[in-house]
């Protein structure tokens, strides 16, 4: 939902000017078929004079423009909170490069929810940003400038589903991440250069099943990673810079059964992994890591270790 350009790769000249003369008459204002009618059509801006808003367009609005329509978007919305639910984007306009929100500033009734941060300026998501929320069900989180998430992003949410994280410059997340969730089983976390996440990381959910996270620049993460979520049957874990495990690593997980580990630089697991979970019958890593990774585990899971491909980033 956030057009930041795009790259052109060519090998002469003539290709080249070519490509982006076809490019410009399509992106034109006067295209009438073009990307720019396309997305002028799909997002269109909330006002006060907005009367109706329906699930085949993205209706947009600026978070200083908020407060203002808060009462306003919340009567276009529908009341029937298991039917069709249009989306709304959130364009976060904010003056400072910390930012934070809750509950209360959003409309009651609204269900899925994009944030952007259009203009870069945040660096930081403070403590609490929407925790305990009783109403979204899909959150598309996009900052492409943030560095830091500090506790309880989105925890001890009633409702929510769905979370896309994109991130591509964030370093650092707090503890309690996506943790305790009645109804969480959709995530997926664009984070290339994450390097450390805090305690109780995507743990103690309700309906998380089966995780697949990729983190190529995770380096450190705090005690009870993953653990107590109550369905969770199966994990995939990607994490090529990760040197040590730390304790308590998917503790308390009793559905559990499979975990898929691609831990190619892992020197180090501390205290208690995959304790409490009654149910594992395999732990699959690629071959190459196998007998290592049986030197490094303790002895109980050490026979659960067996070899699968190399999971692929």
């Amino acid at each position: 939902h956030q057009f930041l350009g795009y790259e052109v790769y060519y090998k002469d000249e003539v290709k080249k000017d070519a490509w982006l003369g076809s490019f410009s008459k399509v992106w034109a204002p006067e295209a009438g078929g073009g990307l720019l009618a396309f997305i002028n059509n799909t997002y269109q801006e909330i006002t006060a004079e907005t009367e109706a808003i329906d699930t085949y367009h993205y209706r947009v609005v600026r978070h200083s423009q908020l407060a203002g329509l808060n009462y306003h978007i919340n009567g276009l919305l529908p009341t029937d909170a298991d039917g069709p639910q249009p989306t709304v984007v959130l364009d976060i306009d904010a003056p400072r490069p910390k930012f934070n929100m809750d509950e209360n500033k959003l409309p009651k009734r609204l269900r899925n929810l994009v944030l952007t941060n259009a203009d870069e300026s945040v660096q930081t998501i403070e403590s609490g940003f929407l925790m305990c929320n009783k109403f979204l069900q899909a959150l598309h989180l996009n900052v492409p400038a943030l560095k830091c998430a500090k506790e309880d992003l989105l925890s001890g949410c009633e409702r929510l589903t769905t979370f896309i994280l994109n991130a591509p410059r964030l370093v650092t997340v707090g503890g309690y991440f996506l943790a305790r969730n009645d109804a969480l089983n959709n995530v997926y976390l664009n984070v290339p250069r994450l390097k450390s996440a805090g305690y109780y990381f995507l743990a103690k959910n309700a309906a998380l099943d089966d995780p697949f996270l990729v983190m190529p620049a995770l380096k450190t993460f705090g005690y009870f990673f993953l653990s107590e979520n109550n369905v969770l049957k199966n994990a995939h874990l990607v994490m090529p810079t990760l040197k040590t495990i730390g304790p308590s690593f998917l503790y308390k997980n009793e559905a559990l059964e499979t975990v898929h580990l691609d831990l190619p630089v892992l020197e180090n697991v501390e205290l208690y992994p995959l304790f409490f979970c009654p149910n594992i019958s395999s732990i699959l890593v690629p071959v190459d890591q196998l007998e290592r990774l049986r030197n490094l585990f303790p002895k109980k899971e050490r026979g659960l270790l067996a070899s699968t491909f190399a999971c692929e980033l």
